[in-house]
C-alpha cells in the first residue's frame, strides 16, 4: 500500500509545531529585541534633551527677569532668582520617569540635584564636553547616560542624566519577556510533541504491544484501522499477520488435538494392553514399558531403565538366544523362555521380538506374555479331554452294566420279601444285593469323576452327613485299621443347609477322611469341621472361589503333607501314592472333585510337607429347610390297578420291571422300543409310562416322549436310564416328563417314584 506523503507523521505533527516554535524564536530574537532597544534608547535620549532644554529655558527666564528689572548686579536678588530657578529645575525632573537634573557651577560645585539626598560627591568631577549631545560618563557613583547644556550667564552646566540601572531595566525586562516567550514556546512545543507522540504514536504502540502480548497468549483481537500513516500501515500489517497467525494457530490446535487424541488412544492401548510391551536398545536395556510389562518384570517404571532383557532369563541358553536375536535383527520372532522377576521368582513366558527404528536409533519391540495361565488352561484342557474320554468309557459301561446290575439288585429284593425271617437264604440274597449295590456304586464313581453322574437335588445338611458317616461300618473299619489316629469334629451348630445328593456328599467325606488317615504315619489327628462363610470378594487359592454364601467343610490332618509337584495332580483319575488294589483305586480324590463341581462348589487345598494338609469344601448354602424323613412302608405305595407301560430295549430289564410293578399291584405292559410304545398308546390308554432313555436300534427316549405327548397330551412319563442325566434327559424333563429314575433301581425307589408321579 502506497502512503500519501502529506499524511506522514512528520508532516502532520513534527514539522508544523517545530517550525512554529523556531519561527517565533527567530522573530523575537532577531527582529523584536533590536528595534525595541533602539526605540527605547531614542525615547530616553529625547527625554534627556527635553529635560535639558526645559532647564535651560528656566534659566533663561530667570536671567531675563533680572535683566528686565535691571537687578543683575544685586547679589541678593540674583541669588534668590537662582534659588527659584534651581527649584523649578528640580520640579521639571519630576515630570520624567527615571530622568534626573543636576546643576554644576563653574567651580564644579553641584548646586542642585533632583535625586533625593543629592549627589554623593559635592564637587562635580572633571568631564569633557563631547561633541555629541548624549554621552556615557561616570561621576563617581556608577555609569550614567548624560546630556549636558551650558548656561554661560551664570556659568552653570545643566546636566540631565539617567542611571545605567534605570536605563537598562526596561531592556532587561524585554529580554526577560522574550526569553520567557521563547522558553515557553519551546516548552509548549515539547509538550505538544509529547502529547502528539503519546496520542498518535505511544497509544497505538501500546495497543500494538498489548495486542502482541495477547497473540503470545493465544488471544487474537484485530486493532481498529483507518489511518494512512506509518502507524496505520503497521496496524494493517499487524492485523494481517494476526489473521494469518490465527488461522495457523487454529490449524495447529486442530493438529495438536488430533495428535493428542491419537496419542491418548495409542497410549491407552499401550498402557492397557494385556501383553507386556516394551522397547529395548541393541544391548537389551529397556527404554520404555507399559503397566503389564512392569507387572511381569516386577519393578517400578523408574527402575525399568536399569533392567536388561537378558538378565530376566533364568536359563543361560535363553539369554544367549535373546542376545543373538537382538544382534541379528531378523524379522518377527517368537520363543518361550523361563522368565525371572526382579524379586527372583520364575515362571514361563513367551517373548515376541520385532525390530524397528525410531529417530534413527535401532530399537527392538518386546511383547512379553505370562504363559502360567495358558499352561494351566492347557493342563485343564488335557484333564477335561481325559475326563471326556473316561466319561465316554464310563457311560458305555454304565448303560450296559447297570442293566445287568438291575437284576442282581432287584431280584434279591423281591426274594427277600417272600422269605420268612428264619430262612437260610436271607444272608446269601442280602450278600448278592450288597454286591450289586457296590458294583453300581463303582459305576456311579466313574460317572461322577467324569462329571456325568446324577446329582439329586434335595436339601441336606453337612453336619448330618458327617455324623452319619461316623456311625457307618466303613468308618469303624477305618478306625480299626488306624488305631493311633484320633478323629475330631468341630461342627457349627447353625450350619446352613445345601442342596445336592446326600449319597455323593457322604462318599466325599469318606474319601477325604480315608486319605487324611492314610497320610498319617503313626499317631496323629484328623479334624472335621464345618462353618458358614460369606465370601464378599473372590478367593484365589487352589480353586477360585466366587462371591456368595457357603456352608464349608474342612478336613485337616497332621500327616506328611503333599509335595508341590503332587499337589497339582491329586484330583486326576488314577493318581495315587497308595498301593493300587490294596489301599486305593486312584479314583477317590477324582470323585471328590467331580462331586463338588456337580454341586457347583469349590475346593481349596493347602499343604505343608511335614505338617499336614487342609482340604476345604465350599458348597453354596440354601435357606430351605430339611425334608422330614418318613420310614418306607410298602403298603402305602402299592397301586390300585393302574395301567403302566414299560418301554425298554433290554428283555431282562423289562421282565424285572414287570415283576416289581406286578408285585406292587399295577397292571403292566412291556414293549421293546419307542416305536412300539407309540403304536400301543394310539390303541390303548395308559396311566403311566416308564421310558428307557437309550434304546438301540430305533428312536430314543426323548423322541419317544415327544411323539407320545402329541398322541396323548398330558401323558405321565418317568424317564429311566442306567447311563446319566444327559442333556436329552434334561430336555425330556423340561418338556413335561415327571421324574428321573436311575438304574439299577430298587423296589422301594421304583414304588415311591411311580406313586409320586401318579398322584402328581
Amino acid at each position: 500500500m502506497q502512503l500519501d506523503p502529506h499524511r506522514h507523521l512528520i508532516y502532520l505533527i513534527v514539522f508544523p509545531v517545530l517550525g512554529m516554535g523556531l519561527l517565533l524564536g527567530v522573530v523575537l530574537l532577531a527582529f523584536a529585541l533590536p528595534p525595541l532597544h533602539t526605540h527605547y534608547t531614542n525615547q530616553v535620549d529625547n527625554d534627556l534633551r527635553l529635560a535639558s532644554r526645559l532647564s535651560i529655558a528656566v534659566c533663561d527666564n530667570g536671567f531675563n527677569y533680572l535683566l528686565d528689572l535691571r537687578l543683575e548686579e544685586d547679589a541678593e536678588i540674583r541669588q534668590a532668582v537662582k534659588e527659584e530657578t534651581l527649584a523649578e529645575i528640580r520640579a521639571i525632573s519630576r515630570n520624567f520617569d527615571h530622568i534626573h537634573l543636576m546643576v554644576v557651577e563653574g567651580n564644579r560645585q553641584i548646586v542642585a540635584d533632583s535625586i533625593a539626598g543629592g549627589h554623593p560627591n559635592p564637587r562635580f568631577p572633571e568631564f569633557r564636553r563631547l561633541p555629541r549631545d548624549i554621552s556615557r560618563q561616570n561621576f563617581g557613583s556608577g555609569d550614567l547616560r548624560v546630556h549636558l547644556r551650558y548656561f554661560p550667564f551664570w556659568d552653570w552646566d545643566v546636566v540631565s542624566y539617567i542611571t545605567e540601572e534605570d536605563y537598562l531595566a526596561p531592556i532587561r525586562l524585554a529580554r526577560r519577556i522574550v526569553t520567557i516567550i521563547v522558553v515557553g514556546s519551546l516548552t509548549l512545543l515539547i509538550i505538544t510533541l509529547l502529547i502528539a507522540f503519546r496520542r498518535f504514536i505511544g497509544r497505538p504502540i501500546r495497543k500494538l504491544m498489548t495486542a502482541t502480548e495477547g497473540v503470545a497468549e493465544g488471544h487474537y483481537q484485530p486493532l481498529p484501522s483507518g489511518r494512512q500513516d506509518e502507524i496505520g500501515r503497521l496496524v494493517n500489517a499487524f492485523n494481517s499477520m494476526q489473521a494469518r497467525l490465527e488461522r495457523k494457530d487454529a490449524d495447529l490446535r486442530d493438529l495438536f488435538s488430533a495428535l493428542e487424541t491419537s496419542e491418548k488412544r495409542f497410549r491407552s492401548l499401550f498402557e492397557n494392553a494385556l501383553l507386556g510391551i516394551g522397547l529395548v536398545d541393541r544391548q537389551g536395556r529397556f527404554k520404555e514399558g507399559n503397566g503389564a510389562l512392569l507387572t511381569l518384570v516386577g519393578c517400578s517404571r523408574a527402575r525399568l531403565e536399569q533392567v536388561c532383557l537378558t538378565d530376566l532369563c533364568s536359563r543361560g541358553t535363553d539369554s544367549e538366544v535373546i542376545q543373538e536375536k537382538l544382534t541379528t535383527r531378523n524379522a518377527l520372532v517368537a520363543f518361550d523362555v523361563e522368565w525371572r522377576r526382579v524379586d527372583g521368582s520364575c515362571y514361563d513366558a513367551r517373548l515376541t521380538l520385532s525390530h524397528l527404528e525410531i529417530d534413527g536409533e535401532p530399537l527392538t519391540q518386546v511383547l512379553a506374555e505370562d504363559r502360567t495361565k495358558e499352561r494351566a488352561l492347557e493342563a485343564r484342557l488335557q484333564r477335561a479331554e481325559k475326563m471326556e474320554a473316561l466319561g465316554t468309557l464310563a457311560g458305555g459301561v454304565a448303560h450296559d452294566l447297570n442293566n445287568i446290575l438291575s437284576a442282581i439288585v432287584g431280584y434279591p429284593d423281591m426274594l427277600l420279601m417272600d422269605l420268612s425271617a428264619d430262612s437260610p437264604m436271607i444272608g446269601s440274597l442280602a450278600a448278592i444285593k450288597q454286591s450289586g449295590e457296590r458294583a453300581a456304586a463303582i459305576v456311579q464313581d466313574l460317572l461322577t469323576l467324569a462329571r456325568r453322574g446324577v446329582v439329586v437335588n434335595e436339601v441336606v445338611n453337612l453336619n448330618i452327613i458327617v455324623e452319619e458317616y461316623l456311625k457307618t461300618p466303613v468308618f469303624q473299619k477305618l478306625c480299626r485299621f488306624h488305631p493311633h489316629i484320633r478323629v475330631e469334629t468341630h461342627l457349627a451348630s447353625d450350619l446352613l443347609n445345601v442342596k445336592g445328593s446326600a449319597l455323593h456328599l457322604a462318599k466325599t467325606v469318606m474319601n477325604l477322611v480315608s486319605n487324611a488317615s492314610e497320610a498319617i504315619q503313626g499317631t496323629g489327628t484328623v479334624v472335621i469341621s464345618t462353618e458358614n462363610r460369606y465370601v464378599d470378594q473372590p478367593l484365589r487359592g487352589y480353586d477360585r472361589v466366587a462371591t456368595g454364601e457357603y456352608a464349608t467343610m474342612t478336613v485337616t490332618d497332621t500327616g506328611e503333607g503333599i509335595s508341590p509337584e503332587d499337589l497339582e495332580h491329586i484330583f486326576e483319575p488314577f493318581f495315587t501314592k497308595k498301593v493300587m488294589g490294596r489301599s486305593g483305586t486312584g479314583l477317590g480324590m477324582a470323585v471328590v472333585w467331580g462331586t463338588v463341581k456337580d454341586h457347583k462348589g469349590y475346593i481349596d487345598v493347602s499343604s505343608t510337607q511335614g505338617k499336614g494338609t487342609v482340604f476345604t469344601l465350599y458348597l453354596p448354602a440354601t435357606r430351605e429347610a430339611l425334608a422330614k424323613r418318613v420310614d418306607f412302608d410298602l403298603k402305602q405305595y402299592k397301586g390300585k390297578g393302574e395301567h403302566i407301560l414299560v418301554v425298554d430295549d433290554v428283555p431282562e430289564q423289562r421282565d424285572l420291571a414287570d415283576q416289581m410293578l406286578s408285585r406292587l399291584d399295577y397292571q403292566v405292559t412291556t414293549v421293546p422300543s419307542g416305536e412300539a410304545a407309540v403304536a400301543f398308546v394310539e390303541k390303548e390308554a395308559v396311566d403311566l409310562v416308564i421310558l428307557d432313555m437309550i434304546m438301540d436300534p430305533g428312536i430314543d427316549g426323548l423322541e419317544t416322549f415327544t411323539r407320545l405327548s402329541k398322541r396323548r397330551p398330558g401323558i405321565k412319563v418317568v424317564i429311566a436310564s442306567g447311563y446319566s442325566q444327559t442333556e436329552r434327559v434334561q430336555a425330556a424333563l423340561d418338556r413335561g416328563a415327571g421324574a428321573y429314575l436311575k438304574k439299577p433301581y430298587s423296589l422301594e425307589k421304583l414304588a415311591t417314584t411311580v406313586r409320586r408321579e401318579l398322584i402328581r
